[in-house]
């Protein structure tokens, strides 16, 4: 991977200018390479005819199993940048095969990968835009397009994954206030309004900090730690939020007490537990 990047920012350095032609031979048959698909077999079929309603058009590569087209490349000139007729391109290409649910748009130096979702929708979403230069310390983020990913149906699931969490992180912060106040009345029913805290600073405290960590395990989905390493996700003192031997293990504590532990072998689904064990307990009818 470091390599890969090295010497395609040596030949972006060299030649910025490059159209589009000399970008797919330099730098998008290289890239096409790097995630496991056999550019020298009919894997890789350049120029692929998409059949559009108003005739056909071709998508510049189309990454195969067996015969049947499950990811689209479409490649852009390095002297252009990506803009949203290029991803809107992509979409309509894929938006004709139903078994292409995978898709990636780049010139060499930004990438947005775009998927279907694993009930095959009818939807391109947008899933993950990355640089060039985040390779070097985010090698993961190729895994959900490499061929042994698509293939096993692995990249489904980090799909999924990073899909959850989103949706977590984007209902927290639309309702962010309504959450605070309610959670702030869980606080004042069971320790009283006579300590002097700032109950609903911390209760929206809490909330950021869960944001945060939401969005620290939305960039960490794909990445592979080693059998038993613990992983440090949470934000405050009141979580411990670890991996041991791919369990993801969550304990809310009151002083020195664990009064609750939930645990999940899914590390978004058991921060959603954690945050409906801490409202739903109170009956606030709160559902993540």
């Amino acid at each position: 991977m470091r390599e890969f990047v090295e010497e395609t920012e040596s030949i972006l350095e060299a030649s910025p200018q490059m159209d589009e032609e000399a970008t797919k031979f330099r730098i998008i048959v290289p890239f096409i390479e790097l995630l496991g698909w056999d550019t020298r077999s009919t894997e890789v079929e350049p120029e692929h005819t998409v059949r559009m309603a108003t005739g056909k058009t071709k998508v510049d590569f189309a990454l195969q199993l067996g015969d049947t087209p499950v990811v689209f490349v479409e490649a852009k000139p390095a002297r252009s940048g990506l803009d949203e007729d290029s991803v809107e391109q992509l979409r309509s290409y894929m938006r004709q095969e139903l078994d292409v649910d995978w898709g990636v748009v780049t010139n060499g130096k930004s990438f947005e990968v775009l998927t279907k979702g694993e009930d095959g929708r009818q939807e391109e979403i947008s899933l993950i835009q990355f640089e060039l230069s985040d390779l070097n310390e985010r090698p993961d983020l190729l895994e959900i397009l490499s061929k042994g990913s698509i293939q096993s149906g692995k990249s489904d699931e980090i799909a999924t994954q990073i899909a959850q969490a989103g949706d977590a992180i984007l209902h927290l912060q639309q309702n962010k206030e309504r959450i605070a106040m309610e959670l702030n009345s869980v606080l004042l029913d069971e320790i009283g309004t006579s300590v002097p805290l700032d109950t609903g600073g911390q209760a929206t405290e809490f909330i950021d900090g869960l944001i945060s960590a939401l969005e620290e395990q939305r960039r960490a989905i794909g990445t592979s730690p080693s059998p038993g390493e613990e992983v440090e996700v949470a934000t405050t003192p009141d979580e411990t939020v670890q991996e041991t031997n791919g369990e993801y293990i969550i304990k809310i504590m009151k002083s020195d007490s664990t009064i609750a532990t939930l645990a999940d072998d899914n590390q978004s689904d058991v921060m959603a537990e954690a945050t409906n064990y801490l409202i739903k307990n109170h009956d606030l009818n709160f559902v993540l």
